[in-house]
């Protein structure tokens, strides 16, 4: 619960408006919920329409005038996809990873944010496995310097996080947050990181509830 705190922290100091607010009050109550050992809140959400809203919300506004120089394109599919989870918690999980590309993106390079719906086989990810089944898959591709891959191996490990966290940059605490959260919601991710290339794919499971 650590990293979602302090990525919280990182949002308040840094987005201080009664949205950031409204969301982290949000996360923290979960947080409170799991360590009792109790499931954080999970609600349908279309995701076509969270990120939609996401993406012309005022915190996103605000992190691209802080970033002029970062150029992200958007390609989200425009059919309903229903996940169950918390929607505060995937917020975060957006603007942690999108701030932690735009410190690594050199100027005048391109970022693609996609949005999916997938039947996927079952098949072994990076480090971890994916189910068979249905799942709405968001892909963050950028064109920075790639991740040290001794750190990309510290993040994603579930045995090392909570005492590698510590060490991390406040950089790539963004990247330990994503993947708190994902695991928070039964989700996977896939990851290709080179000099010059990364790619991130988030795997959401989908729910046929609707309401």
């Amino acid at each position: 619960m650590g990293v979602i705190a302090n990525v919280v922290a990182v949002d308040l100091s840094s987005d201080n408006d009664s949205a950031v607010a409204t969301r982290a009050n949000a996360v923290l109550t979960d947080i409170v919920s799991l360590i009792k050992n109790d499931k954080p809140r999970r609600d349908p959400i279309d995701m076509c329409q969270l990120l939609n809203e996401f993406f012309e919300g005022d915190e996103y506004q605000q992190l691209l005038m802080r970033h002029p120089k970062l150029d992200i394109v958007t390609d989200i599919e425009s059919t309903s996809a229903v996940i169950l989870g918390s929607s505060p918690h995937i917020k975060t999980l957006l603007l942690g990873l999108i701030r932690y590309i735009a410190e690594v993106q050199p100027e005048d390079q391109v970022v693609i944010i996609s949005g999916r719906h997938y039947k996927m086989e079952a098949q072994s990810l990076f480090q971890h496995e994916l189910r068979a089944g249905e799942y709405y898959v968001l892909k963050f591709a950028d064109e920075g310097q790639g991740i040290d891959p001794v750190d990309l191996v510290d993040i994603f490990d579930p045995t090392e996080q909570s005492n590698f966290y510590a060490g991390l940059s406040k950089r790539l605490r963004n990247l330990a947050a994503a993947w708190t959260i994902l695991k928070d919601h039964d989700g996977a991710i896939d990851i290709y990181s080179v000099p010059g290339s990364t790619r991130l794919d988030l795997y959401f499971p989908m729910t046929s509830v609707s309401d």
